[in-house]
């Protein structure tokens, strides 16, 4: 079986919003000479970590030796061209006949970044692997790294992210330094998008719907499709309360036809934001909702449903996207969620 070369993606050029506290440390431990051998960072998807890491292997590589990247040298150069020998992406593999990713990092995947991690560094410096999605390790893969982080090589950095610590093993997650990814505030957020020329109502409502998510925030910057979507969504999610149980599966197959496990956990993640607002209107906090401009529909929701109806499908929503992240189908975890919705007053 052909493993493929471990490579880093494209994302050292994206800004680093917020986490301030983390990327001091950071700087800290370059300059007084006390990296650690293995780093966890845990936090939500898009919340930066992975910007962090890899902007943290960049100054670990830095030919200046500084504690940030120069951007200027030749490793500088190679990690912006995504041809560092020394910094290795590991990540679920896409399996060629689905076209989806594998459930979990592979054994075989594993045993490649060792294999790669045993070389002497091109520049004689770190050599620095990056891990995403942690929890995904399977149980062989898991038990093959775990052998690595407890008989590191010298100048050998390993940086392991992960949403929670909930499915990753204990042996594994001791034997790391475990930096926490905090959401990012909204004031922060609104700021840099306006530093990037967005007109301030924009900003402030980019920032609101990222929910503190740096990494959603940047996408619909950049993608103004992003926010047709978002307000398609809003408009769907609407219409689908105001139907009964065969209507909501009626509308739903219109909506997604044969949802992908990504379009599905995107429609979830969106739902939250949308369930979120009509409890502030429901509780009378709607200056704080991420939708102003909605306020009539919101409350118009809030007055249809009650306080612990909202609540029970917020949990609903949750554990949807729990069986999302276990790999139940999607259209069965979608149309299971919507008959279980209540129908309102």
């Amino acid at each position: 079986m052909s493993v493929p070369r471990p490579t880093v993606a494209p994302e050292t050029n994206l800004p680093v919003v917020g986490h301030q506290r983390i990327i001091a440390y950071l700087q800290r431990s370059i300059e007084r000479g006390t990296v650690a051998h293995a780093y966890l960072f845990v936090g939500l998807s898009h919340v930066g970590k992975r910007t962090v890491a890899e902007q943290f292997g960049a100054s670990l590589l830095c030919e200046q030796g500084g504690a940030t990247a120069c951007g200027q040298c030749q490793s500088c150069v190679q990690i912006a061209r995504q041809s560092h020998p020394d910094l290795m992406l590991i990540e679920r593999e896409v399996d060629p006949k689905r076209g989806t990713h594998r459930s979990t990092i592979s054994i075989e995947q594993v045993r490649e970044l060792q294999r790669r991690l045993g070389l002497h560094s091109f520049f004689n410096r770190y050599k620095v692997a990056i891990i995403t999605e942690a929890e995904r390790l399977g149980l062989e893969a898991s038990n093959a790294l775990l052998k690595t982080l407890e008989e590191p090589t010298a100048k050998t950095v390993i940086i392991l992210l992960a949403a929670s610590t909930a499915s990753l093993p204990l042996t594994v997650a001791s034997r790391c330094q475990r930096l926490t990814f905090l959401p990012v505030s909204t004031a922060a957020l609104t700021g840099y998008l306006t530093s990037q020329q967005v007109l301030p109502a924009a900003a402030k409502t980019l920032a609101s719907l990222a929910m503190g998510l740096p990494g959603v925030a940047i996408r619909h910057q950049q993608d103004t499709k992003l926010l047709r979507q978002r307000a398609e969504t809003f408009t769907d999610f609407v219409a689908i309360h105001r139907h009964g149980e065969l209507e909501r599966l009626s509308a739903i197959a219109q909506l997604v036809g044969q949802p992908k496990a990504e379009t599905v956990k995107e429609l979830f993640t969106a739902w939250t934001v949308l369930l979120r607002d009509v409890l502030l209107t429901k509780t009378g906090t709607g200056e704080l909702v991420t939708h102003p401009d909605a306020a009539a529909e919101l409350n118009q929701l809030s007055n249809r449903y009650s306080f612990r109806q909202l609540t029970d499908t917020l949990r609903g929503v949750a554990n949807a996207q729990r069986q999302l992240a276990a790999n139940v189908g999607a259209r069965l975890v979608l149309e299971n969620f919507l008959l279980t919705l209540p129908v309102g007053s």
